[in-house]
């Protein structure tokens, strides 16, 4: 079956062109998927939140943007529903830049 991403899709989203969310019915491909462990601030001086959550690259076919998934949704990983090669439709995202410190 041939699938038809949404060409530019990564430029748009960077670029912050989208503007409604009706513009959200992009389609993108899964080309990386990695586990990582993340260590979240907690309030308070409460003991760091640590746990596991994926890293996944998204293609347009021509750009490729890097996502961390919600911990929620770890599942669709774990029951292989989502791995490599998968097709996926975005239809909601969070967007943020997170620098690395050396």
């Amino acid at each position: 079956m041939e699938v038809n991403l949404t060409r530019r899709a990564m430029a748009w989203i960077i670029k912050r062109e989208l503007r409604a969310s009706s513009d959200l019915q992009l389609v993108l491909q899964v080309i990386e998927l990695e586990e990582i462990q993340t260590t979240s601030q907690q309030q308070h001086q409460e003991p760091r939140k640590s746990e596991r959550r994926f890293v996944l690259s998204l293609s347009d076919g021509l750009l490729s943007q890097q996502y961390l998934r919600a911990a929620s949704k770890n599942w669709f990983v774990k029951s292989s529903k989502l791995q490599i090669d998968s097709i996926v439709r975005l239809t909601r995202f969070v967007r943020s830049f997170i620098q690395k410190h050396l």
